[in-house]
């Protein structure tokens, strides 16, 4: 009989396999589910089947601002609510709560602060003018709001009556000092000697009694005031939470609490943060108001030996050596504050009533590598510090956003701060901007399910395990320009549900849950750490040179194949150094990358990393090296690194960006313990991870163009396993075991294999190549005639252009503003069916289903465009083909709009090719994707 440990693993096995082949709730796609109206219940019916039916196992019900604010969270609402968790519940669809209005959590649609004005948000502003005088005058005016930026509505959402106004100033600090890199002695506290003249709901005019002289050039004031009319509450006051969780939570768990664990898994809080302003004496450091509480000086000078107003100018600028100490001792009691004072209440809350909470801050990184680079005119050190691996603690499941199209950090990020804690993926809510007009806001109606799909499979690979996608609509507004967010049409869009290529989202869904299932079954390969530079992000601000670091290193790293986290200095300090190995729970760092790291909290940091040194680690540092550690001020740290630099060897020290050659230089070696792909040309996107029978590698070509490569194994393998993510078949491949073999992928092509770890192999067989792309294979191997006349096209069953050109697109032909399906039909002359034969669309926009001979073929969403024709379907004589292609919205939604300057071409774009072959070709197909594994020529 086998042994209790053998029957274990046959176990896991087949669940591995299962999980594979029907995915849960927790890899499959989740959505938004924007709500303009209160749904009625026919309405909730089907809109809840559509979500179902497309292969999203998880909603979260939305209201937008087309939704009226003052009915968020009334009987009707909550009714209509709990209609549709009944519905998920029998389709077992998991639900989670969105914690608030529009977005922005704490404000629960202005409930908050209903009729509580000291709840509202309370702001720092500041000014500093030359003394020249007895009296010095000082202004804060023309105060200007981040949401100003989302237009007039937006402004009516946050603000009361769509008015910006103040009350309640306050002078928190008035300093007089000499020109800023001065040292302490150099500032005087004058706060006694400054008054408010004047103060209305726009600006107030401080004066300050000083005279003018050595000690007296400069006067800084600090002054407080509370929005009038703001409906964002101040998210440092704890009370403030009470009344948010009192008015925003309680109301769903009185309407759902039968549902909370089963159906209801979890609550999930969106960008809560305090407005950011602006005003025109603004200058310094800091790049926008702080928000302020009075409890928050309490702490200050509890726990900082400093003077306060010393404190707050060093946040605008230089007051001496000790100045970035300050700055980090100032945004580490601010980060506390506001991470215990509000997401501290909430995660009790969801604890206490079964549930978790979840959700995501408001992220700097997304839309591309440099984690600054979104709202660059915000100051993020202001909300929660920025301190993403604290938040996290307070989350059951990390989650983050991630906008547009384009490789980014936010999903390796998430998942970073997910294994600090123990867990595995994120949730990347994936929203778009629209790439012309006057508002980037209004979306992306020309998206296709090919650009989808792609950025889906790289947010799978960076560490995502869920995709939130943003969003499946109620309703797709109306016509005309605006307003923007208001109107459902320009809110973000697309709405999904309402793009053409819709029915075809159900093979999306279902290969984005098994690559995630496969992905997340696996230990994760892993050479690098790169360490999170909290400290020196709170030391220098946001334009500090670690952004461009962290930029090169996390973009580098993902394209060449490394596996790497982002660790901080609490991971630093737990790790266990083995030998040359940075240990972390299941994750093992042969390298330490410090990207422009000037500041580290402790001295303990500095003793691991010289411990890892010692044990033979590597340590790679780029750009500013250490200077300073917050809890030793005054201590200089570039002699103990330069002492290091002498010492190790395996420290090594750029002033500037090293090359990707460089870089790789020194860590490709750290990869050949585990399968690795190289590929001379950039767009091949590699993932690597090991279970209990062997290695798991993925792969993605992300060009439009076939692209080879080499992948080199650490042992010689001769049996893997091909799981296909869009089918869920896994087939076993057996050959002689080698070292290394070629590969060749499909435009677009996803290939997930299992490496089993054995070295039997079968003998007396030609070597097959893995994934050898089969379209370069057919169109060198194969006859091919091009269909470039003879097509009409059809729309509903009546013909709408005949004939129809195609070498261009149908908007080109009449149709400028259609969107939706048409039919293409052409009919060919075939004398001998004894062959195998291939439809081959070169250019398409954007999905095509082809029937020949009222026989169904297939269908395809992405790339490659390629057909099997069964040989069952061809007949001798007259062949009718019949090609149904579906293109984006966007010429139904953005024509004769500023969002689009012309018609996006749609239909078909290049002459369809006939591709027919005399002898059998090897090729594995199914309905939804197109690749040769091997061709047995023996």
């Amino acid at each position: 009989m086998p042994s209790s440990q053998d029957q274990s693993r046959w176990r896991n096995e087949e669940c591995a396999r299962a999980a594979f082949s029907e995915p849960d709730a927790a890899h499959s796609p989740a959505t938004y589910w924007f709500w303009h109206h209160v749904p009625t219940a026919e309405e909730i019916a089907q809109q809840v089947e559509e979500i179902s039916a497309a292969g999203f196992r998880t909603f979260l019900i939305q209201c937008r601002l087309a939704y009226p604010q003052d009915d968020y969270l009334n009987k009707s609402y909550l009714t209509a609510y709990r209609c549709a968790v009944e519905h998920a519940h029998k389709r077992g669809i998991k639900v989670g709560v969105y914690d608030e209005y529009n977005w922005q959590s704490g404000m629960a649609g202005g409930r908050t602060v209903k009729h509580r004005d000291y709840l509202r948000e309370q702001h720092l502003f500041w000014a500093t003018a030359r003394v020249t005088q007895p009296t010095t005058t000082l202004r804060i005016s023309d105060i200007r709001c981040s949401v100003q930026e989302l237009g007039e509505a937006a402004l009516s959402w946050q603000f009361e009556g769509g008015q910006i106004e103040w009350r309640d100033w306050r002078i928190v600090a008035a300093l007089s000092h000499s020109v800023p890199g001065h040292n302490k002695d150099d500032i005087y506290d004058v706060t006694a000697r400054a008054h408010i003249v004047s103060a209305n709901q726009h600006e107030c005019h401080i004066e300050v009694l000083v005279n003018p002289g050595q000690k007296h050039t400069y006067i800084t004031v600090f002054v407080a005031a509370r929005s009038a009319t703001s409906k964002v509450p101040n998210y440092l006051l704890p009370e403030a939470t009470r009344t948010f969780i009192q008015v925003g939570y309680e109301p769903y768990r009185e309407a759902l609490h039968e549902y909370f664990g089963n159906t209801i898994q979890f609550f999930f809080f969106d960008q809560p943060h305090a407005s950011f302003y602006h005003w025109r004496q603004q200058h310094g450091n800091l790049g926008c108001s702080l928000p302020f509480a009075p409890d928050l000086v309490t702490r200050l000078q509890t726990k900082a030996e400093h003077h306060l107003g010393r404190v707050l100018l060093s946040l605008v600028m230089s007051v001496g050596p000790d100045t970035g100490i300050l700055r980090a001792n100032f945004y580490s009691v601010l980060s506390e504050m506001t991470i215990q004072n509000f997401l501290q209440p909430l995660q009790m809350w969801t604890s206490q009533h079964g549930i978790y909470l979840t959700g995501h801050e408001v992220l700097g990184h997304v839309g591309s590598w440099h984690p600054a680079a979104a709202f660059r005119q915000w100051d993020l050190r202001v909300n929660f510090g920025l301190d993403y691996f604290e938040i996290d603690r307070y989350r059951g499941h990390t989650a983050v956003d991630a906008e547009g199209l384009e490789p980014q950090l936010s999903p390796k990020m998430g998942d970073s701060v997910a294994r600090a804690h123990g867990r595995t993926g994120c949730t990347v809510e994936q929203y778009f901007t629209s790439p012309e007009g006057p508002s980037p806001f209004a979306g992306r109606w020309g998206l296709s399910l090919e650009e989808l799909r792609t950025q889906t499979i790289r947010l799978h690979f960076l560490g995502a395990k869920q995709i939130l996608m943003h969003a499946f609509y109620q309703s797709d507004g109306q016509a005309g320009n605006g307003p923007i967010l208001a109107n459902p049409r320009f809110d973000f869009a697309p709405g999904i549900n309402f793009e053409p290529w819709w029915s075809h989202v159900s093979a999306f869904a279902q290969e984005s849950a098994r690559l995630s299932t496969f992905v997340d079954s696996a230990r994760p390969a892993t050479e690098v750490a790169v360490l999170y530079p909290l400290r020196t992000i709170w030391a220098n601000g946001l334009h500090h040179a670690y952004g461009d670091h962290i930029a090169f290193w996390s973009e580098f790293l993902a394209r060449s194949g490394y596996g790497y986290y982002f660790i901080d200095e609490r991971d630093l300090l737990r790790a266990r150094i083995h030998q040359n190995t940075l240990r972390l729970d299941t994750r093992s760092f042969q390298a330490l990358i410090l990207p422009a790291v000037t500041m580290l909290h402790t001295a303990d940091s500095l003793q691991v990393i010289e411990a890892f040194l010692q044990s033979g680690g590597t340590v790679l540092a780029s750009g500013d090296t250490l200077q300073s550690v917050q809890e030793r001020p005054f201590w200089d740290a570039r002699p103990w690194f330069e002492r290091l630099l002498r010492q190790y060897r395996r420290l090594i020290a750029w002033h500037l960006l090293p090359t990707d050659s460089k870089a790789n230089e020194i860590l490709h070696p750290l990869r050949l313990y585990r399968p690795w792909v190289h590929c001379q040309n950039r767009g091949l996107w590699q993932w690597s991870g090991v279970d209990a029978v062997g290695w798991r590698l993925a792969l993605f070509n992300e060009r439009p163009q076939t692209l080879g490569a080499t992948l080199h194994l650490p042992d010689p393998v001769g049996a893997w396993e091909v799981w296909n993510a869009r089918s869920g078949q896994i087939t076993p491949v057996s050959t002689t075991a080698r070292r290394s073999w070629s590969i060749c992928l499909d435009p677009m092509q996803l290939l997930c294999l299992r490496l089993i770890n054995t070295r039997d192999s079968k003998r007396g067989r030609v070597e097959p190549s893995i994934g050898a792309g089969c379209l370069e294979e057919l169109l060198a191997h194969c006859q091919r005639q091009p269909l470039v006349s003879g097509w009409r096209l059809e729309v509903d069953g009546a013909i709408v252009v005949n004939p129809i050109d195609v070498h261009r697109g149908w908007e080109t032909q009449g149709l400028e503003c259609f969107s939706g399906t048409a039919t293409y039909i052409c009919q060919i002359e075939i004398s001998s069916v004894d062959r195998q034969w291939w439809l081959y669309l070169p250019c398409v926009q954007s999905t095509a289903t082809l029937t020949w001979n009222d026989t169904p073929i297939g269908r395809r969403a992405w790339s490659p465009y390629l057909f099997a024709v069964s040989p069952t379907a061809v007949r001798p004589g007259v062949n009718t083909i019949t090609l149904q292609v579906a293109n984006t919205a966007a010429n139904r939604y953005l024509t004769n709009t500023p969002y689009q300057s012309q018609s996006q071409a749609n239909g078909i774009l290049e002459p369809p090719i006939l591709l027919w072959h005399d002898q059998e070709m090897v090729v594995r197909t199914d309905d939804w994707g197109f690749h040769l594994f091997s061709h047995d020529e023996s």
